[in-house]
């Protein structure tokens, strides 16, 4: 990684000591300087940093054979806590969904609203009234079946947000960090964070069943998310456009498994030629190993056996869904240098 600046670089050993220090139950300074492969100054200057504002405790003191006893730490999970939203309408419910995590992610509170439309002020209202349940909310990420702009809704498969500034209005009725992006990038952070750390390129592919949607996508790329250059990467159901089905026949298609087959195949054959990664993760509930055969059967009619990804199906994807809102979260908090978000 490139370190364009001192302060960078600070930044950066900041955020590895940090890392490191979560992952123990409790640690010394010098133990830290070892696993971070830092001088004992350096991470002693940040850890003294960290302990004057609370986000490590002293717990007790190591016994050495000779010399002054080590101060022994802790990393402190309630240093502050995030919340992940997200928002869905299916088969004619309509449902806000919220966790509440500590700082090391583990989940505290988890809630689902059900609404008779989402719009702006059913949101503002699930997050207001979370977040004075819990006072120590610093951060929220919020995941949308649509496009935004910044935070701005262009585009949603829910139409009572579009043209709603999400992203700004929370942030300003809230005084908190609020970031609102789509759905599939934080579906791919979960699925990555939680079961593909060490694969650096995959691909993760919603696709709607029983009429629920279109078809979205999200990439992995060198261990990080990719966006592109306005956000829109992962929009492949304009792909299905382009090949002449058009969203009310994508959507129609979910109710028909042959086509449904057809346009997944579709889906899997442009993200392998273009993107060509380790994996592509299909997310469904129902999709059966029958069903998967038949559509790498329809892959491998056009592309070699050899350059198709192996392919996975996770049937439950909620939990990576509010996994990846927790952790980029966290990430933004923590980690806005080392944040593959």
């Amino acid at each position: 990684m490139f370190i364009e600046s001192t302060s960078a670089l600070k930044q950066m050993n900041k955020e590895r000591i940090r890392k490191e220090s979560q992952k123990c139950e409790s640690f010394t300074k010098s133990q830290i300087a070892k696993m971070t492969g830092l001088s004992v100054a350096t991470c002693n200057t940040f850890l003294n940093e960290m302990f004057s504002t609370g986000e490590i405790f002293k717990v007790d003191q190591e016994e050495l054979i000779m010399g002054r006893p080590a101060d022994r730490f802790s990393y402190n999970k309630d240093y502050h806590h995030v919340m992940g939203l997200y928002v869905y309408s299916a088969r004619g419910e309509n449902t806000i969904c919220y966790t509440v995590a500590d700082a090391l992610g583990n989940w505290l509170d988890r809630e689902k609203k059900e609404v008779k439309i989402i719009t702006y002020d059913e949101i503002l209202g699930v997050v207001t009234s979370a977040v004075k349940q819990d006072p120590l909310i610093r951060s929220i990420s919020v995941g949308i079946p649509g496009i935004t702009r910044h935070g701005v809704v262009e585009s949603c498969d829910i139409e009572s947000l579009v043209g709603s500034d999400l992203e700004g209005g929370l942030t300003s009725e809230t005084k908190i960090d609020v970031e609102v992006r789509n759905d599939m990038d934080f579906l791919t952070y979960g699925a990555y964070y939680t079961m593909y750390q060490g694969k650096d390129n995959l691909a993760t592919v919603f696709f709607p069943e029983d009429s629920t949607g279109t078809f979205g996508c999200g990439f992995i790329i060198n261990g990080r998310i990719l966006r592109g250059h306005t956000r829109f990467s992962g929009e492949l159901a304009y792909v299905l456009e382009a090949f002449g089905i058009s969203r009310e026949q994508q959507v129609m298609d979910g109710n028909d498994p042959e086509k449904l087959r057809n346009n997944m195949s579709k889906v899997i054959m442009t993200i392998t030629a273009v993107i060509d990664p380790e994996e592509i993760i299909l997310l469904s509930k129902s999709l059966s190993d029958e069903n998967l055969n038949i559509i790498l059967e329809l892959c491998t009619d056009i592309i070699p056996k050899d350059h198709i990804p192996k392919i996975v199906v996770e049937h439950d994807y909620e939990g990576l869904y509010s996994s990846g809102l927790i952790r980029a979260s966290i990430g933004r908090l923590q980690y806005p240098i080392l944040n593959p978000m």
